[in-house]
Formats: C-alpha cells, sequence, structure tokens
C-alpha cells in the first residue's frame, strides 16, 4: 500500500499493508480523501490462459495496471477534487501473465467527492472464461429479482385503484419500486445494460 502516488508496486519509504475489501478510512492512509496504490505481485499464474481481474464497486476514481500497462480504468484519477471525475462502475482487467508466471499489478484509487471511499466488494482474480460466466450469471440473478420486485411493486399498486383506502398498499408499492431500482444501480449495474 502506497498513499498519496500512483503506479506504485512497492513503498518506496516503507513497506505498509492495507486489507480489501475495506474503506481508505480504514489503511494506512486513515482518511476518506485522498488517493492511494495497492500493488500485488503474483506468482504461479499459467502463462499460456489469459486471466480476468475484476473490481466490482470502487467509490470513486480507479485504473488497474498489470505490468506496468493500463489495463482498465473507472472514472478519472486525480490528486485534487478539481481535477476528479468521480465513478461507481465496475472495471476489468484481462491479461497475461509473464513467462515465467508472474504479475504485477497495480490498483490506484483517489477520492475527493464520495463520503466513503474504497473497496467495499471482495476483488475477483479468475481465468477470463469463467469470470465471464460468473458475470452472466450475476447479470440474470439480478435482473430476475429486479423484475421480480417490481411486479409485486405493480401489483400492489394495481390493487391500491381499487382498494384506495389501504393506503398502506401505495406505500409498500412504492417501497417495492424503491427496491427494485436500488438493484439496477448497484452491482452489478444491470442499469447500463438495459
Amino acid at each position: 500500500f502506497t498513499p498519496n502516488r500512483f503506479n506504485c508496486i512497492k513503498n518506496p519509504d516503507k513497506l505498509l499493508y492495507a486489507t480489501l475489501p475495506s474503506s481508505l478510512q480504514d489503511s494506512p492512509l486513515s482518511s476518506n480523501f485522498g488517493c492511494a496504490c495497492y500493488g500485488l505481485h503474483i506468482e504461479g499464474l499459467n502463462p499460456n490462459l489469459i486471466y480476468s481481474l475484476r473490481i466490482p464497486q470502487a467509490f470513486s476514481s480507479t485504473s488497474i495496471f498489470v505490468d506496468d500497462k493500463e489495463k482498465g480504468v473507472q472514472g478519472k484519477l486525480a490528486k485534487s477534487k478539481e481535477e476528479e471525475f468521480p465513478s461507481v462502475r465496475s472495471s476489468e482487467a484481462i491479461f497475461r501473465s509473464r513467462k515465467d508466471g508472474s504479475a504485477d499489478i497495480v490498483i490506484n484509487i483517489s477520492n475527493f467527492t464520495q463520503r466513503k471511499s474504497g473497496f467495499f466488494s471482495r476483488l475477483i482474480l479468475s481465468e477470463s472464461g469463467r469470470m465471464s460466466r460468473l458475470f452472466c450469471t450475476d447479470l440474470i440473478f439480478s435482473a430476475s429479482i429486479f423484475a421480480t420486485i417490481f411486479t409485486v411493486s405493480t401489483f400492489l399498486l394495481f390493487l391500491f385503484f381499487f382498494y384506495s383506502q389501504a393506503k398502506f398498499l401505495l406505500w409498500f408499492s412504492l417501497a417495492c419500486m424503491t427496491l427494485a431500482i436500488r438493484e439496477t444501480i448497484f452491482y452489478p449495474h444491470l442499469a447500463s445494460y438495459i
């Protein structure tokens, strides 16, 4: 972990460690606002396979570098609020390991706009084909939850039109609709695929 810098696989001053998933407040940075990078050295990968690293959701802006090449971006990284462009989408980096089966991964993050910042979901490293199937499964599951809750909401709304004395039907319908809309906004970001 390297606070207030980008693209460092190791902290040149002293070794610092941070756990993932966690907020920037819980890291050695000890603040929700600022920038930092996480360095990860992986060994034992198969050089013949294509790997995928998925960050389901990071609050504010992130970028992923694998072996000094940018592989994924979420928003625009910056060292000040004026330059940053935040985002809450998921990002994915597809890469091959070196011939010796190793890879150096650097995940940069900056936050100057969100009240909470950091990685609040687990990072997923897998073979690219498995990652694609996992994401499709997550998308189908999210879509089915949305469809079910939205159907219940619509049913309760129509029921309210027939029994307008029962105001609780309207409130429960609106609560279900809010939950359905929330499901489309958060990971896996169903709304961006509709």
